[in-house]
């Protein structure tokens, strides 16, 4: 949805998709702190009258609902939510790829409520999956700081069945018209690392990146831009693309007995039936 909004003439997306400037509950050296910093990755607005960002850790931070209405309480909030027994294998496989989790076996990972070794110093490495996918409580948090006319909460089926009308909805929520033609191709699938030495590589120069301050000078700013493209490449031929493994019908069973009662309030919050969740 990020690069979708981002195909729009009016809406500015960050050059950088996930800053999450407002979590700073949560620890994570690749998020950007510094106010100025924050700023700059929209300075290739122009006359564009909206701007935007993807920062999927927003709702699962106690303090970003708070410090976004700060910031700007006419802000608009765009939540696209997944079946949790979907979300959290998948974002366990990417955290394995991106090498925040050390534990590979998604039951073992859920069943140790984040009682594992530190991979490095993020949250991510150490997360409870048990919790992760709160929707209700997380998004409680944000119709206490904004109005249900600020807020707009898509689901991932929607999205998966028909996207343009997904996409058309939000457009139609932040208040302008589609007014150009968009492929909604599928991105972010699933993947594996090659090989973890170059994984480290690749997540050693990129968390180098994003702890540099911008360059100051034109020839800085160009070898940076492709330092980064070679990272990219790096990163893109280390990854294999893989086809998920189906949950076991007890393991489905058990996350749907943890998350009854928050799918419940979610479907309330939001007024739409979500029974299929705990089928």
């Amino acid at each position: 949805m990020f690069n979708y909004l981002k195909a729009h003439p009016e809406i500015a997306m960050g050059a950088r998709k996930e800053p999450h400037f407002f979590s700073d509950d949560l620890i994570d050296p690749d998020f950007v702190r510094d106010e100025a910093d924050y700023l700059a990755i929209f300075r290739e607005r122009g006359d564009r009258p909206f701007v935007g960002e993807g920062s999927v850790w927003y709702l699962y931070s106690h303090r970003a609902a708070k410090r976004i209405h700060e910031f700007n309480p006419d802000a608009r909030i765009i939540a696209l939510l997944r079946n949790p027994v979907d979300m959290l294998p998948s974002i366990h496989t990417h955290h394995v790829y991106t090498g925040y989790q050390a534990v590979e076996d998604f039951v073992t990972a859920y069943h140790s409520h984040g009682m594992v070794r530190e991979r490095c110093g993020s949250f991510r490495s150490h997360l409870d999956y048990s919790k992760v996918a709160r929707y209700g409580d997380q998004l409680e948090r944000f119709f206490g700081r904004f109005s249900r006319e600020a807020i707009h909460v898509s689901l991932y089926d929607d999205l998966k069945s028909d996207a343009s009308q997904v996409y058309g909805s939000i457009i139609d929520f932040v208040g302008l018209r589609p007014g150009h033609e968009l492929a909604f191709k599928r991105l972010n699938r699933q993947r594996r690392i090659r090989s973890e030495a170059v994984a480290r590589l690749h997540r050693r120069m990129t968390s180098r990146m994003a702890a540099s301050p911008s360059p100051s000078t034109r020839p800085g700013a160009v070898l940076r831009k492709g330092v980064a493209v070679v990272n990219r490449l790096i990163g893109r031929l280390n990854a294999a693309e893989i086809t998920s493994r189906p949950l076991t019908p007890r393991m489905r069973r058990e996350i749907i007995a943890d998350y009854r009662h928050d799918i419940l309030k979610l479907s309330d919050l939001i007024g739409r039936d979500l029974s299929h969740w705990l089928e």
